[in-house]
């Protein structure tokens, strides 16, 4: 995992969990938290230890019951929590591979905004945010990305909890989106889209930026995102933006070849 910030606070995962909320959520006999949305992004679709368990062997065997009975393969989500020890003992046990490894950048938001849009960003673009996402906004985020086939599965999860979408236009096209999501104090960016054909304009830059305005007028004090390690434009991007790493975590499965 990227070495944490030493004074910054984490967000944690059950508010992470706040700010993209699975369509329905399951308590395990540990108080662990497993998500359930039809495979629909493994962060809905997860199993968050939050509570170490009294017989990890008995608790993991709940959440792969709880998982194959809804026709889906379990996905557990090791750190962030005081869990992750006997959590990983266990899996590596039974041989559950890691699928994904992701670092939780933070930020505080400053009265100000000083700093939130540098050099290189966007002028031009007009940004505009509504509470759901319209279908334009939907045909930007899935032209990029896998899980069109769930498209009003997708919409829902969106849409639920305290969420804005953020949509920028270059004229009448659509050119990028982002998503703003608050909870517990924090307002977490996530969904940064920009087409293809106006990349390397600073958009991502003006979207990330109006998000970070966005939450502080909404009176949030700190803003979060989750990125893949592998991602290093959006680190670059990110950290230009003042963001530091505070937590990580990954996602672990059952090793398909066994």
């Amino acid at each position: 995992m990227t070495a944490q910030h030493a004074t910054l606070p984490a967000p944690g995962a059950a508010t992470e969990m706040a700010c993209w909320p699975p369509v329905r959520t399951v308590e395990t006999s540990d108080g662990w938290r497993a998500g359930l949305s039809g495979g629909v992004t493994r962060r809905a679709n997860s199993a968050v230890p939050l509570r170490v368990p009294v017989d990890a062997a008995r608790a993991v065997d709940e959440v792969e019951a709880l998982y194959s009975a809804a026709g889906q393969r379990a996905v557990i989500r090791v750190g962030g929590t005081e869990a992750d020890d006997a959590v990983d003992r266990e899996l590596d046990r039974r041989g559950w591979v890691t699928v994904a490894e992701t670092d939780v950048l933070a930020r505080e938001l400053d009265d100000d905004g000083d700093g939130d849009e540098p050099a290189g960003s966007a002028s031009d673009i007009e940004v505009t945010w509504a509470r759901e996402p319209d279908d334009d906004w939907l045909d930007t985020y899935l032209a990029v990305k896998s899980g069109g086939r769930h498209r009003e599965l997708l919409r829902g999860i969106l849409a639920s909890g305290d969420a804005w979408h953020v949509t920028a236009r270059d004229r009448s096209t659509v050119v990028g989106v982002i998503r703003v999501a608050l909870a517990d104090g924090w307002a977490a960016l996530s969904c940064l889209v920009v087409a293809p054909d106006a990349r390397r304009r600073g958009i991502g830059r003006t979207l990330t930026a109006a998000g970070l305005r966005l939450a502080r007028e909404q009176g949030v004090t700190r803003a979060f995102l989750q990125v893949e390690q592998h991602n290093e434009a959006a680190r670059a991007l990110y950290d230009g933006l003042g963001f530091v790493p505070v937590d990580g975590y990954r996602y672990r499965e059952p090793d398909p070849d066994r």
